[in-house]
């Protein structure tokens, strides 16, 4: 469990008015798309068109009630789409998911790195 914790990459997300606020956002290489939990601070808010099921571990299942994009304007439009999951206690960040958006990450012993592909 210690060796996920060092994926733990911390964003500011803001909320207006007012100071950034630190937001746990989970590096995961394992998840296929952006899961945020009900609190986590996103922008273009809206029901989804398809609520998608994610199953637990355990054998639950959660209910997306909205899709949305982070609010990181360093990143593409298709790098930012996330669903939003009642019930999750950590936001995930899917890392295949910013890869497939023409980004490389890269981890070492005290960070993450995101960089531009493109650029």
């Amino acid at each position: 469990m210690q060796s996920r914790n060092k994926n733990l990459a911390n964003f500011s997300f803001t909320q207006s008015p007012g100071p950034p606020i630190p937001k746990p956002l989970m590096a995961d290489t394992g998840a296929t798309d952006i899961y945020l939990t009900v609190d986590h601070h996103v922008t273009n808010l809206r029901p989804p068109n398809h609520p998608i099921t994610v199953y637990r571990s355990s054998g639950e299942t959660m209910v997306s009630t909205h899709e949305a994009e982070l609010d990181l304007p360093q990143l593409r439009p298709d790098a930012k789409q996330a669903h939003i999951l009642p019930g999750l206690k950590c936001s995930l960040l899917s890392i295949g998911k910013i890869c497939d958006s023409n980004y490389k990450v890269l981890f070492d012993k005290h960070k993450m790195e995101i960089t531009d592909n493109a650029t």
